[in-house]
């Protein structure tokens, strides 16, 4: 999931990432979203807006936000 990495190497590390989502520090929880290759939609949100939309929810969910979803 390339977003995803995308986002993973905004914040530096996995384990700055699941802390700035409010995971603590630890970065198990990313790891599970690159093996399900999912994202939770509220999760997709809130990277985007910490990211400034360099890494936008319809990258990280496209089945819910991107320009196919209903």
């Amino acid at each position: 999931m390339d977003a995803l990495n995308r986002a993973i190497a905004f914040f530096g590390t996995k384990s700055e990432m699941a802390k700035q989502l409010g995971y603590g520090s630890g970065s198990m929880v990313i790891r599970q979203w690159e093996v399900r290759k999912s994202v939770p939609p509220q999760k997709a949100i809130l990277i985007e807006k910490l990211t400034d939309g360099a890494v936008t929810k319809a990258e990280l969910c496209p089945e819910i936000f991107g320009d196919d979803a209903a």
